[in-house]
């Protein structure tokens, strides 16, 4: 089409087309046969399709390439005709539209999970999507659509490949669950936060139920965007009715809710699972001569990691970045990254987070070290422990890619200078991976004495920046503190030049507020005075330490006297038990509220004493549990073994013990903390990953008399059905609990799994299903097991199951996810708890 889809956009509503599944599975498409290749072996069946979806009013139709990625097509052994597939898919459509609707390239997940919770990296994904894409846009595509991420990290991989291998707009859609969150933990605006930096053309969520369930994610979205929105409901959720797939919207209640899903805010509105032409016809008829609703034309300055994110405005509370993850003059910090261990680099992470940190500031300075490598692990580990936005500190390019690419979510990159080498080797790098940039005042000819000469320096970064392609939110200017001991006079010009930036650029500054002090003693006196001046001046992100009592005590008063922290809440939480004339006991309160007595106070022989008591032996004993339970909950996979074996040879703690006293007890609270949706996919897989680490070496120590196997269960994805993330994730669980698990992989047929539970004497066939078409297996398997007679139960889980369907077809048990699977296997089998009895669930 010749016409700009951009001033489309403008102008109405766009409507996308359906579902591609339900309708060649109505033109015999069968379970267990790749989509892809239906496609392009039934050109005609397809090109019927898109003709149907154009005529029912389509603007944009979808290729039927979604699971056209070399990961997905490998499955069916078709990895190397991933161009071919793709051509072919494209060249149908575009010869079905005839001119009468764009052509998007349906792009979808690869089924794999990044690393540190799954098994490739970032440049895996990459790579996959760049193949893809770029078949697709020569072959003809208009733009790509991608569909169901589950992951932030995956769809940020993809997004990244598609806009810097090809011209194409792009729609990014995610999938979320129940409690509008993704799989892996990722809330609407914290999505919208890490792909609007990514510049797609619409961003938006398909599949995910129906429209209903849609509905309230797309008006979040619209609350905090002026971007174009895009969504593909469901026809409903799917329901199994006499083995047949039923979607219970009809084309009339999904008319009715496009009108209202155009009211919230949404450009752009398809179907997704179950919906037909018939569907599709109903919205776009709704929906014609609607006008698009303007969306807030607010700026969102943000930064967000994987499910967290954090916003910048004078509405908010007052910010500020962790300065503590920076090795220069901290021996110990330096040689940790040196050794490569990033456990000092952890533990200075989640201590910062848990005295209210709300973005960390990554430094891997050290000389002689491969600074990149060195990044790309401490990122990798410090989101492993906490889930908190980043800012990539480093002038070396190399680290700040390693970094950028392996940080799940939007980060601050610090910095760049206001020199033109560095701004053109930076600011391409930080618009590709959709970071924001921080400009230090400084050029050629160094920090100018005078606020004006600064705020020319900012003007050029803001300007440079702007033709990069850079928006106004990517932007953060650093005005540069010098030191009251050696240049007195200058102090206040960095407070000027703030307040100059503040009014003349639409940008956001930070400070690195500690330099002030440098060669004078009681630092802590000038650096809290000093912030309180920058906070009066307007900066939105000071550089500290976060365990300066004085700097936070500043922070706090300013938070109420700005009017940035409502009706002085916080304040009062921290000082309602503050003693003016005992200004130890203060930092004691403080301390122990934090967890962190041997940071903050002073006082260090004090706190010494306290731990000692009659029964020295016992407080080491417990700190030793509670360390190791702490181990497990955090998912610190890197230490788990050195703790267990410290437990058991050097504190005499005995194997049984260490199991059931303190990584039982991690594992439990971690599953807890995801049922409360406080912990989400990622951080539960880590937990089970430490499980399974710990369990590898304390077997060693255990009698014969004190092991005994959970049982046995045999696990697979039934025939018909290539979908397995769920049902590894269950097995990982499963198996950190004690049970002996024969994982049969996907798409696998009813007498091989009936056979295999008859050779392992299973005592539990665990099923998985994600497509409506192939629950019907299970129903087969359940059968297969009273006719053989086999001694074993049966549990079935999958996101198209529920409770009532797994009663239907006589299963034992239902389980909704992979912690109720744990639970649920325990009770089939009459257990407790791993080793002994001990209930604990």
């Amino acid at each position: 089409m010749k016409t700009d889809i951009q001033q489309l956009l403008k102008e109405r509503i766009l409507i996308l087309d359906g579902a591609m599944g339900t309708m060649l599975q109505e033109n015999g498409l069968e379970p267990g046969m790749c989509p892809e290749l239906y496609g392009i072996e039934n050109a005609q069946v397809l090109f019927e399709i898109h003709k149907q979806y154009v005529e029912a009013g389509s603007d944009i139709i979808q290729t039927n390439t979604f699971g056209g990625n070399r990961y997905k097509l490998d499955e069916f052994g078709l990895g190397e005709r991933v161009v071919e597939i793709n051509t072919e898919a494209v060249r149908i459509a575009k010869q079905s539209a005839n001119n009468k609707a764009f052509v998007a390239a349906s792009i979808g997940p690869t089924g794999k999970l990044l690393k540190p919770v799954g098994e490739v990296e970032f440049n895996d994904l990459y790579n996959v999507y760049k193949e893809q894409a770029i078949a697709c846009e020569k072959a003809g595509a208009d733009l790509i659509s991608i569909e169901t991420m589950t992951d932030i990290g995956e769809m940020r991989a993809a997004l990244i490949a598609i806009r810097s291998n090809t011209s194409l707009p792009v729609l990014a859609h995610m999938t979320f669950e129940d409690g509008e969150r993704t799989m892996m933990g990722t809330d609407p605006v914290t999505a919208l936060i890490i792909l609007e930096a990514l510049s797609p053309l619409a961003i938006g969520a398909n599949c995910s139920g129906g429209a209903k369930e849609l509905l309230p994610i797309i008006s979040t979205m619209a609350n905090y965007t002026s971007g174009y929105l895009s969504v593909e409901p469901n026809a409903g959720l799917p329901r199994l009715i006499d083995d047949k797939t039923i979607f219970p919207d009809s084309p009339e209640e999904m008319a009715e809710y496009a009108i209202r899903l155009s009211d919230a805010g949404a450009n752009i509105i398809g179907g997704c699972c179950g919906s037909t032409p018939t569907h599709v016809k109903a919205m776009s008829n709704a929906v014609k001569g609607l006008s698009p609703r303007k969306h807030t034309s607010k700026k969102l300055f943000a930064f967000a990691s994987r499910s967290q994110h954090l916003i910048i405005g004078d509405d908010k509370p007052l910010a500020f970045i962790g300065e503590r993850i920076n090795p220069t003059a901290r021996k110990n910090l330096a040689q940790d990254i040196k050794d490569g261990k990033m456990q000092m680099v952890i533990e200075e992470a989640k201590k910062q987070v848990q005295v209210g940190t709300p973005i960390l500031d990554v430094n891997m300075g050290v000389p002689g070290i491969d600074e990149a490598e060195a990044m790309k692990k401490a990122i990798m580990s410090i989101q492993s422990a906490i889930d908190v936005p980043l800012v990539i500190d480093s002038t070396n390019l190399n680290a700040v890619e390693e970094g950028l690419k392996n940080f799940i979510g939007r980060p601050l990159i610090n910095s760049t200078t206001g020199e033109e080498k560095a701004l053109s080797e930076l600011l391409p790098i930080a618009k590709k991976y959709g970071a924001a940039i921080l400009g230090l005042c400084l050029d050629e000819t160094g920090i100018p004495d005078k606020a004006e000469d600064r705020v020319k320096i900012a003007g050029k970064i803001y300007q440079r920046a702007k033709e990069y392609g850079l928006r106004d939110e990517d932007i953060y200017i650093d005005c540069l503190v010098k030191t009251a001991s050696a240049e007195q006079t200058q102090v206040m010009e960095t407070i000027k030049a703030l307040q100059s930036i503040k009014e003349n650029l639409n940008v956001r500054t930070v400070l690195g507020i500690s330099n002030v002090s440098h060669g004078l003693p009681a630092r802590d006196i000038l650096n809290s005075t000093y912030l309180s001046m920058a906070w009066y001046g307007g900066v939105d992100l000071p550089i500290i330490n976060p365990f300066d009592q004085k700097m936070m005590e500043a922070t706090r008063a300013a938070a109420v006297l700005l009017n940035r922290d409502t009706n002085a809440t916080q304040y009062i939480e921290n000082y309602k038990e503050y003693q003016p004339s005992d200004n130890i006991g203060l930092r004691h309160t403080i301390c122990e509220k934090c967890n962190l007595p041997d940071i903050i106070s002073e006082n260090k022989a004090e706190q010494k004493e306290v731990k000692i008591t009659d029964d020295k032996n016992t407080i080491v004993e417990n700190n030793v549990k509670n360390n190791l339970s702490k181990a497990i909950l955090e998912g610190n996979v890197d230490n788990i073994q050195s703790l267990v074996i410290n437990a058991v040879e050097k504190e005499n703690i005995p194997a049984l013990e260490v199991v059931n006293q303190a990584l039982i007890p991690g594992i439990e609270k971690a599953g807890e903390l995801y049922d409360k949706k406080q912990y989400f996919l990622p951080q539960l897989m880590m937990a089970a990953e430490s499980m399974k680490k710990a369990f590898a070496v304390i077997k060693s120590y255990f009698d014969d008399s004190d092991t005994s196997n959970q049982g046995v269960i045999v696990m697979a994805t039934v025939e018909g059905d290539i979908h397995d993330i769920g049902k590894n994730i269950v097995c990982v669980l499963l198996e950190n609990y004690g049970f002996k698990i024969i994982d049969l992989g996907k798409d696998v047929p009813a007498e091989t799994i009936l056979q295999r539970a008859e050779e392992e004497k299973a005592d539990i066939i665990g099923l998985s299903a994600l497509m409506t078409t192939t629950m019907p297996r299970m129903k087969e398997i359940i059968e297969g097991v009273k006719e053989k007679q086999l001694n074993c139960r049966v549990m079935v889980g999958g996101a198209v199951l529920n409770q009532e369907y797994a009663d239907k077809i006589g299963a034992d048990a239902y389980s909704e996810d992979a912690r109720q699977a744990v639970i649920t296997a325990q009770r089939l089998l009459g257990l407790s708890s791993i080793i002994e009895g001990e209930n604990k669930l």
